[in-house]
């Protein structure tokens, strides 16, 4: 996979390829994320949600071990599980 960035984000990629959004975590040698990743991933994940043509999302890491070193629980205590909430007409 080539190196892709997308302005004003550092900790992801994201882009779409027909109806799938795609994002694409970057993490350390231990498969850890930083926090502002999951940031990155919440905002990705309103901008997919008013997107009419994504239809499905892909996440995926840089590397073999992506997220290897998390659950949900350990990551961020800062409102990550509201922020992850699918919406009824959404799923």
């Amino acid at each position: 996979m080539s190196d892709v960035r997308v302005v004003g984000y550092h900790d992801i990629s994201f882009w779409r390829e027909g109806s799938i959004g795609i994002v694409v975590f970057r993490s350390n040698t231990a498969g850890i994320a930083s926090e502002n990743a999951i940031k990155e991933a919440i905002s990705v994940l309103g901008i997919a949600s008013v997107d009419s043509d994504v239809r499905a999302l892909a996440l995926t890491g840089m590397n073999s071990i992506f997220l290897r070193g998390h659950t949900v629980g350990e990551v961020g205590g800062s409102g990550c599980h509201k922020g992850l909430r699918i919406s009824p007409d959404r799923a």
